[in-house]
């Protein structure tokens, strides 16, 4: 599966406030955790569902980011397929941050879902990364192209080396 994000999710990753730092709470407690879902879901013209009411709002669901501490899959094929069902079709895009795994990666075999987790995305960042420093290699191959045909230029007299100082 490979879903194109719109434009308008694109480069959206705007680092949230940590609340919990501001008030003492432990980084990673649970009220920070549902500001930080918050504040990223609005930033995306989105809206955060809390945990306890996700399956009731399932039906309008786009995108799904999870990243618990669960040691199981907390959404499994079986589940999804039920899910699904009283979903209209469309794309669901499912981020799995978590590990171990949030969600089963059988899941990524129904149609209109488009599950990512976190070694996808390095694999999505490590191509990018690849495919910069391909670009780098081509400019410096240009660029070193250009030196020589300079440097031969000048050597030949005609450049600067051939005229006398003044």
């Amino acid at each position: 599966h490979h879903l194109e994000l719109p434009d308008d999710l694109r480069g959206k990753r705007k680092k949230a406030e940590v609340p919990g730092e501001h008030a003492g709470l432990p980084n990673g407690s649970p009220v920070e955790m549902e500001f930080r879902a918050a504040t990223l879901a609005a930033e995306l013209g989105g809206q955060a569902i809390q945990f306890d009411r996700w399956e009731a709002e399932f039906h309008r669901i786009d995108v799904v980011v999870t990243s618990t501490g669960a040691p199981h899959h907390i959404l499994d094929r079986a589940r999804m397929e039920r899910l699904l069902r009283n979903r209209s079709a469309r794309p669901l895009l499912l981020i799995d941050l978590a590990v171990p795994r949030d969600i089963d990666p059988e899941a990524d075999r129904l149609p209109d879902v488009f599950l990512y987790n976190v070694d996808h995305l390095q694999a999505i960042a490590d191509e990018h990364t690849s495919q910069r420093r391909d670009a780098i290699a081509q400019c410096e191959a240009i660029i070193a192209g250009q030196v020589d045909g300079w440097s031969e230029w000048d050597a030949s007299g005609s450049g600067l080396a051939g005229r006398p100082a003044p």
